[in-house]
Order: C-alpha cells, then sequence, then structure tokens
C-alpha cells in the first residue's frame, strides 16, 4: 500500500530526472598499419643433453601510414609449445620455456618514439616494441633473438613451434 509520502517521493524523483542530447563523435582515419615478420626460420641441430638453442628470428618490421597526428601502437609477441612427436611428455617443450628478446631497431623511419620492449618467457604474450606521437608515414624494425630452455629428459626428434607477432 503506497501512502501519500511514498508518492510525492515518487513523483519529485522523476521530476527531478533530466534528459538531454549526447553528442557523439569518431574519426575516419585513412592508411594502414602492418606487421611483416619471417615465415619460417631454423635454429639448426643442437646435441643431446644442451641445455638450450637459440638464434635470430629474422626482421620484423612494423610499418603505420595511418592518417591520425600522435597516434601509436603495441606490437606483442607470444609462443605456442614446442613439440615433436605425439607431444606429450618429453616430447614437449613449454611455452614458458621460450625466451624472446626484441633487441634495438634496427632501421626506423618516420616521427615518432619507438622503444623495444623487455622481453622476457614467452608463457603469457609480451610486448615486443611499441611506437607513441607518430605522424607522418613511420616504420621500425627490429631482429629478435629467441632462446629455447630444454627440458633436462627431452625426446630426440625435430620440434616445431610458433612464435606470433601482432599489432594494435
Amino acid at each position: 500500500m503506497l501512502t501519500l509520502a511514498a508518492l510525492t517521493a515518487s513523483a519529485a524523483g522523476a521530476a527531478g530526472a533530466s534528459t538531454g542530447p549526447t553528442n557523439v563523435t569518431f574519426t575516419v582515419v585513412t592508411g594502414t598499419l602492418s606487421l611483416t615478420a619471417p615465415d619460417s626460420v631454423s635454429f639448426g641441430t643442437t646435441t643431446a643433453g644442451a641445455s638450450s638453442v637459440s638464434g635470430s628470428l629474422g626482421t620484423v618490421t612494423v610499418s603505420d601510414s595511418r592518417s591520425t597526428l600522435g597516434r601509436g601502437w603495441t606490437a606483442t609477441v607470444s609462443s605456442t609449445d614446442f613439440t615433436t612427436g605425439t607431444g606429450t611428455g618429453n616430447q614437449d617443450v613449454p611455452a614458458a620455456n621460450v625466451s624472446y628478446s626484441p633487441g634495438l631497431a634496427t632501421a626506423t623511419s618516420g616521427t615518432g618514439t619507438f622503444l623495444a620492449g623487455l622481453g622476457g618467457a614467452l608463457g603469457s604474450a609480451r610486448t615486443a616494441f611499441t611506437a607513441s606521437v607518430e605522424s607522418g608515414t613511420t616504420s621500425v624494425s627490429w631482429n629478435p633473438t629467441v632462446t629455447v630452455t630444454l627440458p633436462s629428459s627431452i625426446a630426440a626428434g625435430t620440434y616445431t613451434g610458433t612464435i606470433t607477432h601482432s599489432v594494435a
């Protein structure tokens, strides 16, 4: 049962509510943001009992021709497990055993601030490189080193994994 006081409070609340227009904006840019990386690379052969295998991944390049001033991006890197055979037991090297070091930029063009990520184990995605305060068309390249720490009981075989770069 509603009382007169409840009806008065309810009407006052409704009378105090306001509505109004909301301005909405958005920006359309031209140009593209893209990343290129080698399709495949081999780190060669190592002997049983080795603690790790490593090598250069090859040149990774981010190109940015978007028209927005002061823009930026972050390139990330991740890894799958490296496996051979059935990929179980001692036929698996977990992604957490894969270490990534972006190194310094090997080439840059355009105006912007380009910074290498800290690198480290790829048990989860990491920042490989960033750009900020860009203007005009820009690009940055780097040649990361990947080190795979091998378990002591690793089985002989050819191990395959995937290192994935992305940019946004």
